[in-house]
């Protein structure tokens, strides 16, 4: 005869326990997050007098007109004479002059950031600090608005004929946007305030880790990361577009026997192990590299930062004054590790073969 006891039911009494049991560890938790956690903040930059009054600068063609000065996301915007952002510059290289020409979209631009914040900007004074016997321009042709395609016949339209000895492609995931990319993203998925505006600090700590890891795991529609999945891994046709403007980018610096390096822009969300963007990183690395360019990839000097307190403002995560500050160590350490034949002069008349 077994001698076997059987449990009792799980009755309402267990079930209050239950739930008293989880509401007092829910209660710990948030009093230990509220202790030891504090919310990021964002820097708020107050305009001063001297921008006052100067009108709002947007749209592709605003931002790309010559001798343009006003208010761009906040900041200071100016464009010179050739119209592509910081001073004047002479299409004729100095002599001993080495000429690094940066393409991209609005982050190579620097939306929401002065000129001399820019990692443009940034990287010729570190250049010119790390080799006081060399001079260095870094001219800045980023303009917001572009995709790959669209970067590519910049590049070869205005700052080909500025002669650089070196081209950086600076690649947002947003590039491979054209006729044929699908959209799908739900701006819930993307919305800050969906953890920050909660009452609970426990969520609004935790909350953004678990959306990473969600979509590391398995990015559910609606989400960026589908979006760019599907994109960029089952939409052939808008894929191919990035490859033919890598090719392009190629083919530009073979014709003037110069290198030509894919600087791979950070998506400022999840900044942590659980970052879900680095397939598509990934893809776009070896996509450059299959075709002959160097690639750098940003990601690894983002990670452990606080994504929220590197955005130009609460809803527009365009890189601040510090992202751009990082931004330019990345590329800058880069750069140093490319071989010696990237850091050769080059002359219009003297082409070399790489």
């Amino acid at each position: 005869m077994s001698t076997r006891r059987e449990r009792p039911p799980f009755g309402a009494r267990e079930l209050v326990l239950l739930v008293a049991t989880l509401a007092v560890i829910g209660a710990v938790a948030e009093g230990v997050a509220r202790l030891v956690w504090t919310d990021p903040s964002q820097p708020t930059r107050p305009i001063p007098p001297e921008w006052q009054g100067l009108p709002n600068v947007s749209g592709l063609w605003a931002l790309a007109k010559p001798n343009v000065r006003g208010l761009a996301s906040g900041a200071l915007f100016e464009t010179n004479s050739a119209g592509f952002r910081g001073g004047e510059r002479t299409l004729a290289k100095p002599p001993g002059v080495f000429r690094i020409a940066i393409v991209g979209d609005s982050i190579a631009m620097g939306m929401g950031v002065v000129e001399a914040e820019t990692y443009a900007a940034r990287l010729e004074r570190s250049l010119a600090a790390a080799h006081p016997e060399r001079r260095f321009e870094v001219l800045n042709f980023g303009l917001s608005g572009l995709n790959a395609w669209s970067v590519v016949e910049r590049l070869g339209r205005l700052a080909r004929p500025y002669d650089p000895d070196l081209i950086v492609y600076g690649y947002t995931l947003n590039d491979i946007e054209g006729p044929a990319y699908r959209r799908s993203v739900d701006f819930a998925f993307v919305d800050p305030r969906t953890h920050a505006g909660s009452p609970l600090t426990l969520w609004r700590l935790l909350g953004p880790r678990f959306a990473s890891l969600r979509e590391l795991v398995w990015a559910p529609r609606g989400s960026y990361s589908f979006e760019l999945d599907d994109n960029y891994f089952r939409n052939p046709e808008a894929w191919q577009r990035v490859l033919e403007a890598f090719d392009r980018v190629r083919d530009l610096a073979n014709e003037r026997g110069i290198c030509a390096v894919v600087f791979v822009h950070t998506r400022l969300y999840w900044l942590s192990r659980l970052h879900p963007y680095g397939r598509h990183y990934a893809a776009v690395v070896t996509a450059a590299r299959e075709r002959g360019l160097a690639a750098i990839e940003s990601f690894p000097a983002f990670r452990g930062e606080s994504a929220q307190t590197l955005w130009i403002a609460p809803l527009d995560p365009h890189p601040n004054a510090r992202g751009h500050e990082i931004l330019a160590g990345a590329l800058a350490a880069g750069l140093e590790a490319l071989p010696p034949s990237c850091w050769e002069l080059h002359g219009a008349s003297s082409a070399r073969k790489r």
